[in-house]
């Protein structure tokens, strides 16, 4: 049975592009894999994807350093010699590129991180303050719509100014 030809265009629908995403993203790495498999040659695969926090990487992260490890310790002759389109100016941008992307996708992974932790601060104080708040505010004073408004959506009014004392003379 023949497959219909794929229009290669962007899938305008977030579902059939996710979809569509995961479906080539397991065909690319199992292509690679059998690729690996079926000519006896060390390969690594690094997609990252805007679905997924982690990029996929495959067989893992070490065989993809061992992989790259093993191609620049070559002699600039031996690389060349298995690339017939790239100049070593072209295979420095590379993997100055390739760098320059895993420095991004760690500081992602770093700022996602933080804002996590952000996020759980931020919860907890919150949860902390809702328990403390009843018990802390003393009823309102005025009938003032603004600071009642104020007060339901978690914001309090400023506090009045200090009252001056009256000088102790005993």
């Amino acid at each position: 049975m023949a497959r219909k030809k794929v229009k290669i265009a962007f899938i305008e629908n977030d579902t059939a592009r996710k979809s569509t995403y995961k479906n080539r993203e397991k065909g690319i790495v199992k292509k690679v894999d059998e690729l690996a498999t079926l000519c006896g040659v060390e390969a690594c695969a690094i997609i990252y994807g805007p679905y997924e926090p982690q990029p996929e990487i495959w067989p893992s992260a070490s065989g993809v350093q061992n992989v790259l490890s093993k191609f620049m310790t070559k002699s600039e002759f031996e690389q060349r010699k298995k690339m017939k389109d790239m100049s070593v100016a072209g295979l420095n941008h590379l993997v100055w590129m390739i760098d320059q992307n895993l420095k991004g996708i760690s500081r992602r992974i770093e700022a996602n991180d933080r804002n996590s932790n952000i996020h759980q601060s931020e919860n907890q104080i919150q949860m902390e303050q809702s328990l403390l708040l009843p018990l802390a505010l003393p009823p309102p004073t005025t009938s003032n719509n603004e600071d009642i408004a104020m007060m339901s959506h978690g914001h309090l009014p400023p506090p009045p100014p200090p009252q001056p004392t009256a000088p102790n003379n005993d």
